[in-house]
């Protein structure tokens, strides 16, 4: 409770009318804060807003490839089903694993219900991860390859194109890189297209390696839902598989999920290899231990012939001559922006200027982009030394002022 120095010194009381305190700071302070939600709200940016936005791109309906009953080939898009919980592997571009590392972004198991929707959160394409391999080759176990986040979630509406895509990836754990629940081996979505990005598809093991040694040479089934086909998804680096487990649970704007991570969940008995062992003999078994349920998932697909929603229709990647012409129409359009960039020029030492000063000077003047728009404009001009000739980055910023 607040008192005046008067009441503390024991003087009279006021009126119960009497406002003491701060309080016209904390009239000031509510107002600012009703402006703000109002302008918010207005202008679409308030955080209830942005949720649902990006629920409803997420959970757009996209078609996926007809393979079911049949195999799966590289360009397809698939869903990858956890038939134990009845989940599906999702993926959250927006938001990061951990504060650490900002680049790296939250794999989940989503919980949409009997079966799963047919959305683009759902939904990866299938890369090779050489170019031997083509488009339409099939897809067998054993073979690496990049499970690439559908397109739709990189859309940039307000630059009119899509960003550069992001891949299922996983690292070694350490004791700064750890997932955020479990602490185990951490599976994340990145637009690092690297070995970390390898995945292979491997034949569960009915009783020994050698059942999974021996197909090597066999395409990778598809099936319609979670009663299909189950394979085991194998990090191809680390050489841990993709799990998830009802005893680890994670929040994220889309509800409560099931934390996703690299971890091989083993039987505690060996198979086959007591016997040899006292037999004295050696044994060929490359998994003398089983994978338990965790482990399992089935690549989903569509029926060839079933009605498919359209595919969305999606503009060409971010490139620099995108970022150059938006970065015109903001100078023509803002006052007294080309002066200031003027101005730059001339209070530059020399004829190149540092790309970190021009990133601050363009956010400064209000001509700034988000830090990869912003990279993707400099990198148009920086000749590798980190240094931005300033009068041709001045010619192209003031081609339509010029005009």
């Amino acid at each position: 409770m607040q008192f005046t120095p008067q009441q503390l010194a024991g003087g009279s009381s006021y009126m119960c009318k009497t406002k003491v305190g701060n309080w016209l700071e904390d009239m000031c302070l509510q107002e600012e804060k009703l402006s703000e939600f109002a302008r918010n709200r207005d202008e679409g940016s308030s955080l209830m807003y942005n949720v649902m936005g990006k629920r409803n791109l997420y959970h757009t309906k996209v078609p996926l490839a007809p393979r079911a009953g049949s195999t799966i080939r590289f360009g397809d898009v698939i869903m990858l089903g956890h038939p134990s919980t009845g989940g599906v592997l999702g993926v959250d571009l927006t938001e990061p694993c951990l504060d650490a590392n900002r680049d790296q972004k939250l794999v989940t198991a989503a919980m949409p219900g009997v079966e799963p929707e047919h959305c683009a959160r759902y939904s990866y394409i299938l890369e090779p991860t050489d170019s031997a391999t083509q488009i339409g080759d099939d897809l067998h176990f054993g073979e690496p390859v990049f499970l690439r986040c559908h397109d739709l979630l990189v859309l940039d509406e307000a630059l009119g194109a899509t960003r550069p895509p992001f891949y299922l990836a996983s690292q070694l754990k350490n004791d700064r890189n750890g997932s955020r629940v479990s602490n185990q081996q951490t599976v994340f979505a990145t637009d690092k297209r690297s070995m970390a990005a390898a995945w292979t598809f491997e034949k569960i093991s009915a009783n020994t390696g050698v059942v999974r040694q021996l197909s090597g040479g066999e395409a990778v089934p598809c099936g319609t839902g979670l009663n299909g086909p189950t394979v085991v998804v194998q990090h191809k680096t680390t050489r841990t598989a993709l799990a998830a487990s009802t005893k680890n649970w994670d929040s994220t704007d889309f509800g409560r999920e099931l934390e996703v991570t690299c971890h091989n969940h083993l039987g505690q008995n060996k198979v086959n290899a007591l016997v040899s062992e006292m037999a004295g003999k050696t044994t060929g078994q490359t998994n003398v231990r089983l994978e338990k349920s965790p482990n399992f998932w089935c690549v989903i697909g569509d029926v060839e012939g079933a009605e498919q929603p359209p595919a969305p229709e999606l503009p060409g990647m971010l490139n620099a001559d995108q970022m150059v012409a938006l970065l015109q129409e903001r100078v023509a359009s803002i006052e007294g922006a080309g002066e200031r960039l003027v101005a730059l020029a001339d209070a530059a030492p020399g004829s190149n200027i540092d790309r970190e000063d021009v990133a601050y000077e363009l956010a400064d003047i209000g001509l700034g982009f988000d830090p990869d728009a912003t990279k993707t404009l400099l990198d148009a001009f920086d000749e590798g030394d980190g240094m931005i000739p300033i009068n041709h980055f001045l010619d192209a910023a003031l081609a339509q002022v010029a005009e």
